[in-house]
């Protein structure tokens, strides 16, 4: 059972990802791939399930830190006492090959 503490932050969390998620679907038979500096892939499907989450998490957390697979990490996340974790699309491999085999990542470190 849920803790009753974080009830909001989980509710919040499933409704981004659940949107997150129809983002990335509506883009995934239409995907085109770029890299990032790392040279690993990203897709449009990634960016936008990014966005729908930044969205979320910005509206109702705005004092809490974001460290998101698709943006670059910055130091000002390492003096928050709150810290999301957001990986839009893990199995980039499986989206791009049409597969349903992928999820939508976020937790709450605190």
């Amino acid at each position: 059972m849920p803790s009753v503490l974080l009830a909001h932050e989980i509710s919040i969390a499933v409704q981004a990802a659940r949107e997150a998620g129809a983002a990335a679907r509506e883009l995934q038979a239409s995907v085109t791939v770029t890299s990032k500096s790392d040279g690993s892939p990203v897709t449009q499907g990634d960016l936008a399930a990014d966005a729908v989450i930044r969205h979320h998490l910005a509206l109702h957390f705005p004092a809490d830190a974001l460290l998101s697979e698709e943006r670059p990490d910055g130091a000002e996340r390492l003096g928050s006492s709150r810290l999301w974790i957001v990986d839009p699309i893990d199995g980039t491999s499986d989206y791009l090959k049409g597969r349903g085999e992928w999820a939508v990542q976020l937790a709450l470190a605190i």
